[in-house]
């Protein structure tokens, strides 16, 4: 589901298999135990963020088109959700500006991170617009 999430938004299609038929869950410390601590942690954050990605990717590519309350309420929803998955965040993956703690990944972490943040953004405009354009053609 990493790639299937990641590669419809790259592309700007929607996903072809639905999250709901998944049935992987994010891998566990041990099952990632050759690995070391940083490498894992940064790659179930990755994963965690994913399945965040999952979430929105949907509202996306909606044609029958979720009512501007449902996606405030939504948007509502991921922004709490985002908000743990920061909190939750390893120390070592949120130290962004020391070069000593440099973790292999933790860019790309923090480049999805921000992207998220740009999608859920881009559907509060979205609604926002709506919202405008609907009162204006209601007053004509």
């Amino acid at each position: 589901m990493l790639t299937q999430f990641r590669g419809s938004y790259t592309h700007g299609v929607p996903p072809s298999t639905d999250a709901r038929y998944r049935d992987v869950p994010i891998p566990s410390k041990d099952d990632l135990a050759p690995c070391n601590e940083y490498d894992t942690e940064c790659f179930r954050s990755l994963c965690q963020l994913t399945n965040i990605l999952g979430k929105i990717v949907p509202f996306l590519y909606d044609l029958r088109g979720a009512s501007g309350n449902e996606i405030r309420q939504f948007i509502r929803e991921i922004e709490t959700e985002m908000e743990k998955w920061e909190e939750a965040l390893p120390v070592f993956l949120q130290a962004m500006n020391d070069p000593d703690k440099h973790v292999e990944g933790a860019s790309n972490l923090h480049l999805s991170y921000l992207s998220i943040r740009m999608l859920i953004c881009r559907l509060s405009l979205v609604v926002s617009h709506f919202a405008i354009f609907y009162h204006d053609l209601k007053d004509s």
